[in-house]
C-alpha cells in the first residue's frame, strides 16, 4: 500500500492513498479507529486518555496513526470501545491501548496503557460492550480462552460477573460460571453504569445479571442481586440476538433500560421500561414489564436498537422490501413522517439493500439518533437528528422521512457507521467503499474524521467528503 504523506515526527499518515478494509463497530469517545487493507489498525481524534497512543494527552490526531501492535499472526477480532482499543490476534494474544481508570483490562492497576501491550494470552474470543450509554468508561468486556472458559474484566457495577459480588472494579479477569457449573456458550454485554449481561448456557437456558430496576433482565422480578437469574419464556437455542437501550443522559432517569430479544424463528420479545414506547407492546408510558413479552411482528431477520433509555427499535426482513419500527422518535429517527413516540410497531415499505443506525448504541444523549437507508438503486437516504450536518444533506434540520443524500457512490458502499460522543450533536458518519475509500460528514471537533492534509480542520462537514 502506498501512502503519499508520512510524518516521522508524529507517525501519522495524512494524505490520499491509504485504503481501509473495516470500520469500527463499537461506540468510542471522540476518536475513530480503522482496519487498513494492510491488516493493521489506525486511529485518529482525541488523545485525552491515551486512546490513540501518542503517549501525550490533550493532543488531537488529524490523520491515520498506526497502533503499534504485533500484527505478525494477523487480526482475529478487534474493537475500539469507549476510550481504548482491543485487538485479538490469531495466535491468541490480546493487545490493548487506552484508558484503564476503571480497570478496563483488570491488570490490578488503574494506570492508562500509553504504549500498546499484550494484556492476555491464549484467548480465542472476546465480547465487547454494546449499547454503550450514560457513562463513557464504565465498560465490561469478556474474553474466552482455548479451554472454553469465559472471564470478565472492567466495571462490575450491579454484579456483571454474576458471582454475587457487586464491587465496582475487577482486579484480575474473573471467571464467568453459569448456575449449571459450566461456562456460558455465548455472552451479550449491554450497557455501562446501569448495564446488564446476558448469557446462553450449556443447559439450554438464558441467564442474566446486572441492574434490574425496571425488569429489563426478563427474569420475572425487579431484583438486582448480582447473581445469574434465568430469563423466562424461551431457551438458549432459540436466541439469535439480544440488544437493548441501557442508560439515559439525565441523572433522574439514567437507569431506565429495556431489552429486545430476537429469536431464530423471527419472533421478537421485549421487557423493561416503556416510557417512550420502546417495548412496542402498545402499553402506556408508565408501564414496566419483567417477563419477555412478544411484540406483534414476525419473520424478523435482524434487530437494531439505538439510544439509551429512550430507545428506538428497527426490525428488518429477509426480502428487504419493508422495515418495522417503534419507540423513541422525537427527532424523526424512525422515518415514519412524524416525531411522535411509537408505542406499537409501524411498518414502512421502502425497498433497500441495508439500513444503518447508530453503531453500538453510542454514548450519552444517544437518543438524538438517525438512520441511513441504502436503496436498491444505489441511492442513499437519511432521516432523524440533523445536528452538525450528520445527515449529509447540507442542513442541520431534523428529517422525519427518508430524504435523498447527495452521494453518488452508493453502489460501492461496503459499510456505513453512525457514531457520536458525549452529546447528540457530536455525531458523524463514516462510509467505507469497496475500493477502500472513506467518506465522512458531520462533527469533527477532535478530528474524529481523518481529514487529509489539505482538509485539516475541526469544522462540521455539511456533505459527505472523501477523507483518504
Amino acid at each position: 500500500m502506498a501512502f503519499n504523506q508520512f510524518s516521522a515526527t508524529t507517525g501519522v499518515y495524512s494524505d490520499s492513498g491509504f485504503a481501509v478494509d473495516e470500520l469500527n463497530q463499537y461506540a468510542t469517545y471522540f476518536f475513530s479507529c480503522f482496519k487498513g487493507l494492510d491488516g493493521k489498525l489506525y486511529v485518529c481524534g482525541d488523545e485525552s486518555n491515551n486512546n490513540v497512543s501518542t503517549g501525550a494527552v490533550a493532543m488531537n490526531i488529524f490523520g491515520f496513526r498506526e497502533l503499534t501492535f504485533d500484527y505478525t499472526s494477523g487480526i482475529k477480532k478487534w474493537g475500539a470501545v469507549n476510550q481504548g482499543t482491543f485487538c485479538l490476534m490469531n495466535n491468541g494474544d490480546l493487545w490493548y491501548v487506552g484508558k484503564n481508570g476503571n480497570r478496563q483490562i483488570a491488570d490490578g492497576t488503574t494506570t492508562n496503557v500509553v504504549v500498546p501491550r499484550i494484556i492476555q494470552s491464549g484467548i480465542v474470543d472476546i465480547e465487547f460492550n454494546k449499547q454503550v450509554s450514560n457513562t463513557i468508561d464504565y465498560i465490561m468486556t469478556y474474553t474466552k480462552d482455548s479451554e472454553g472458559n469465559w472471564f470478565g474484566m472492567g466495571y462490575n457495577n450491579y454484579g456483571r460477573c454474576g458471582d454475587g459480588s457487586q464491587a465496582n472494579q475487577i482486579l484480575e479477569p474473573r471467571p464467568i460460571v453459569m448456575p449449571d457449573g459450566l461456562p456460558p456458550t455465548k455472552i451479550y454485554s449491554l450497557g455501562t453504569t446501569y448495564g446488564a449481561t446476558f448469557a446462553l448456557a450449556e443447559d439450554d437456558k438464558v441467564y442474566a445479571t446486572g441492574y434490574n430496576g425496571y425488569g429489563q433482565l426478563g427474569v420475572g422480578n425487579t431484583t438486582t442481586n448480582g447473581i445469574w437469574q434465568e430469563v423466562l419464556g424461551f431457551n438458549a437455542s432459540d436466541v439469535k440476538d439480544i440488544q437493548g437501550g441501557y442508560g439515559y443522559y439525565d441523572t433522574s432517569a439514567k437507569s431506565q433500560s429495556s431489552t429486545v430479544f430476537l429469536l431464530k424463528n423471527g419472533d421478537v420479545y421485549t421487557c423493561g421500561d416503556n416510557d417512550w414506547g420502546q417495548l412496542g407492546l402498545g402499553l402506556p408510558a408508565s408501564s414496566t414489564i419483567n417477563i419477555p413479552t412478544q411484540v406483534a411482528v414476525s419473520n424478523v431477520e435482524s434487530i437494531q436498537c439505538q439510544g439509551g433509555g429512550p430507545m428506538s427499535v428497527l426490525c428488518t426482513f429477509a426480502d428487504k422490501q419493508s422495515f418495522t419500527v417503534w419507540g423513541y422518535n422525537s427527532y424523526g429517527q424512525l422515518g415514519v413522517g412524524s416525531t411522535s413516540q411509537l408505542y406499537s410497531p409501524e411498518t414502512r415499505f421502502f425497498p433497500y439493500k441495508k439500513i444503518f443506525t447508530n453503531v453500538g448504541g453510542c454514548h450519552t444523549y444517544s437518543y438524538q439518533s438517525r438512520m441511513f437507508l441504502l436503496a436498491n438503486d444505489g441511492k442513499l437516504y437519511s432521516c432523524g437528528q440533523g445536528g452538525n450536518y450528520a445527515l449529509g444533506n447540507g442542513s442541520t434540520a431534523n428529517v422525519t422521512q427518508f430524504q435523498p443524500v447527495p452521494f453518488y457512490e452508493g453502489d460501492k458502499i461496503k459499510d456505513l457507521i453512525i457514531t457520536q460522543a458525549n452529546s447528540g450533536g457530536a455525531s458523524h458518519v463514516l462510509i467505507l467503499l469497496t475500493d477502500g475509500s472513506v467518506y465522512a460528514c458531520g462533527y469533527n471537533g477532535q478530528y474524529v474524521m481523518p481529514m487529509t492534509m489539505n482538509q485539516v480542520h475541526t469544522l462540521a462537514e455539511r456533505y459527505l467528503v472523501k477523507v483518504n
